[in-house]
């Protein structure tokens, strides 16, 4: 442990390795907390993956527990993602309701992670539809933001076209998150697909891409999600 803890980082690392070899829980916490520096980072995750799913519960308590630096809460989801396992995918799903957009947006990723690598995970969980249809929302509100400054959009260079452009940004990586959760609950390929369909400016691949969405949602997130595209 007091290896773990020295100012050495390549002495943490090895140390941090050893522990991921030997697998005794009581060196779980005190190699977390080296998932915060930069140099040792990699073998932290490296060597609590090592750990497998007997830590899952460890790492979902950390990952909630808002004492805990956000340096390394937002790094929790690296080592899940690593330990293919379904309460990773739980434990994942239930973080991304964190108010930390970095806690949100790196379980997310490794979600997405999950889904491609562990065919056997099931990902049936109510809160996922839940994070789809507030995704959605958070979409209608930056679109009612941005309506009163639709008029000066092209005025490079203005303080209010500066506005636009960021809730602009910020409406288009809330639509990204939304394809990314509904990649999770049905197809990842077809929902990637659809994304990239709905953004392009054919009319008929456009189209395509609502009357894909509008043959398999379900009706709560068809009722929220199709007008968005359908009528932008």
């Amino acid at each position: 442990t007091q290896l773990l803890g020295d100012d050495d980082d390549a002495v943490a690392a090895a140390a941090c390795e050893a522990a991921g070899r030997v697998k005794n829980r009581a060196h779980v916490f005190a190699v977390t907390r080296l998932l915060a520096h930069h140099q040792t980072r990699g073998a932290a995750i490296e060597a609590l993956a090592q750990y497998g799913f007997a830590i899952c519960g460890t790492l979902g308590d950390m990952l909630e527990d808002e004492t805990v630096p956000l340096a390394i809460r937002a790094r929790i989801p690296r080592v899940l993602k690593r330990i293919p396992h379904q309460r990773s995918v739980d434990i994942l799903i239930a973080a991304y309701r964190s108010g930390d957009p970095a806690v949100r947006s790196s379980a997310l990723k490794a979600l997405t992670r999950l889904r491609e690598r562990g065919p056997s995970l099931t990902f049936t969980n109510a809160l996922l539809k839940q994070h789809a249809l507030n995704e959605a929302h958070r979409i209608y509100e930056f679109a009612t933001w941005l309506a009163p400054f639709e008029s000066y959009r092209g005025r490079r260079g203005s303080a209010v076209s500066l506005l636009a452009r960021t809730l602009e940004a910020r409406r288009s990586e809330a639509i990204d998150r939304l394809f990314r959760i509904l990649g999770l609950i049905y197809s990842p390929k077809e929902m990637y697909w659809t994304y990239q369909t709905l953004a392009h400016h054919d009319k008929e691949k456009h189209s395509t891409g609502v009357d894909y969405l509008d043959s398999v949602l379900d009706k709560d997130l068809k009722n929220v999600v199709i007008p968005i595209f359908d009528h932008p």
